[in-house]
């Protein structure tokens, strides 16, 4: 990974080499006292160099960064070994930039408490203990602060890489994440739920451009069911996040460690959720459950799968949108859209997508409506392992909704029974299919699915239609609900011609 070399005629200002002030370059003794001399040194601000070597803090809550600070070394080979909890760490300040310096972090966390405007740059962190091969459960920390920029990270093997949360009452503010790497290259012991980006409460959380690389529980875990994230939102109250958005990202599951599984991204508490231009790779659940308004677009979904719903005790659960997404070659449903209590799902839009070599159809449940519009389903069932996977229909509804199908492509699902798409309803409000929907045979109204006789289970509306799967000269070409019931009264339509 390419990161900028920072040299020492590039820092305007005072600086201080960390050398002048005792620092050792093996290692072997502490150097918490330098580097808090030389930052004390700097009395109206300033810069900190930190030349090649490693350099041990080993004091708890020892070195204090101050405001209008710049740290900075030569990449890689500054490496700050931590020693104890909160080596360094800044309270109250502002205007604190890090950049070029790798962090071996032992059982550690650099730790920013109600600070304002914060960059880490180019910094690596490695958080795999010396004794052991534990891996470590902070890497950096901000609690309450606002303005925080981490800017092509290059960290592996934390249990949560970078964690935002809220300082008593007060949350983060407005943080980014930009670039970069968060990567385990082993799933050593002790961590149960790694994270690459964990926001308990920011106000903002923009992550853009960064690749989440086998985020995976350690092999150890004795959770039950261990589950890493990419970008994790949630645990706080709700209410107190108002925006997370993820751009441009790539998340892979894809170093063969199959154990325990990873989750792409997950938000539930935030009042908008935002999934735009991201990859997601690999036999894993690319995105769960979803904020109160959400949006996921311009994906691909590569063997990765979606479920989005409310968790409990979220309100105001209302929009989902789904636009021009590609899923393909998923051995699972590609996309679930599920509340399974009140409030309902107010909306969703399913528009524009393309589903190629999935095992399943797409599913909505318990939304008020429903809307599947222009979406391709190419060679589906083609993954699975039942020749009935897709039975149960391309599109499907379930519990109390309304919804419009329209402009829909269902072709080759190759699971022995031709062509055809299902709009499922267990109590239909209003489903309306329109005649733009290509499928193979006509499909009008809301559907259990084509029989080969009237139903005789699930409520109907009237007006509801079944089409004759297996029409032959003489008979029904299909049947029209004239009487709303369970399974309501069902009248042959005119016979086909003898």
């Amino acid at each position: 990974m390419s990161l900028t070399k920072v040299t020492y005629s590039m820092i305007e200002g005072a600086v201080a080499n960390i050398l002048d002030f005792g620092a050792d370059p093996t290692g072997v003794a502490s150097s918490s006292t330098a580097f808090q001399s030389a930052i004390n040194s700097l009395t109206n601000g300033g810069s900190v160099y930190v030349p090649q070597g490693t350099y041990l803090l080993n004091v708890t809550d020892g070195v204090l960064l101050d405001n209008n600070i710049t740290m900075f070394g030569d990449g890689a080979a500054s490496v700050i070994r931590f020693g104890n909890q909160d080596s360094l760490k800044a309270d109250g300040k502002s205007n604190i930039t890090i950049q070029s310096v790798k962090f071996k972090s032992e059982n550690a966390r650099v730790y920013f408490k109600a600070c304002t405007n914060v960059k880490i740059i180019d910094c690596l962190g490695d958080g795999i203990r010396t004794s052991g091969g534990n891996l470590t459960q902070q890497g950096f920390w901000f609690d309450g602060c606002d303005d925080v920029l981490i800017e092509n990270p290059y960290f592996q093997n934390y249990a949560n890489a970078i964690y935002f949360e809220k300082n008593v009452t007060v949350p983060c503010g407005i943080v980014r994440v930009q670039g970069g790497r968060i990567e385990q290259t082993t799933h050593g012991s002790s961590i149960q739920y790694p994270t690459g980006v964990y926001t308990v409460n920011a106000k903002y959380t923009y992550v853009d451009g960064v690749t989440f690389l086998n985020i995976k529980p350690s092999s150890d875990s004795t959770d039950p069911s261990p589950i890493g994230y990419g970008v994790y939102e949630g645990d706080g109250t709700d209410g107190n996040l108002d925006l997370v958005s993820v751009t441009n990202c790539t998340f892979i599951d894809g170093d063969g460690y199959t154990a325990f599984p990873m989750v792409g991204i997950l938000t539930s508490i935030a009042k908008i959720g935002n999934v735009d231009n991201c990859t997601f790779r690999g036999g894993f659940q690319g995105f769960a459950y979803g904020a109160r308004t959400q949006k996921i677009q311009n994906c691909l979904f590569d063997g990765s799968w979606v479920y989005t719903g409310a968790t409990t005790g979220i309100t105001n659960y209302k929009n989902q949108l789904f636009s021009n997404n590609i899923f393909q070659n998923i051995n699972a449903y590609p996309l679930i859209v599920q509340n399974g209590a009140p409030p309902l799902v107010e909306s969703t839009l399913i528009v524009g997508n393309t589903f190629q070599n999935c095992a399943y159809g797409v599913w909505v449940f318990n939304a008020i409506y429903g809307n599947f519009i222009g979406n391709k389903f190419i060679d589906c069932n083609t993954a699975g392992s039942d020749a009935n996977d897709f039975t149960q229909g391309a599109i499907v509804f379930n519990g109390p909704q309304q919804g419009f199908v329209d402009g829909n492509t269902v072709m080759n699902l190759n699971n022995g029974l031709s062509d055809y798409a299902v709009v499922s309803a267990v109590t239909a409000h209003g489903i309306v299919v329109t005649a733009n929907n290509y499928f193979k045979g006509m499909l009008v109204g809301p559907m259990k699915r084509p029989l080969t006789a009237p139903p005789t289970t699930y409520t109907w509306q009237v007006g509801a239609s079944i089409y004759n799967w297996s029409p032959s000269a003489g008979s029904a070409p299909g049947w029209v609900c004239v009487t709303s019931g369970t399974p309501g009264t069902w009248k042959a339509m005119a016979n086909l011609a003898a």
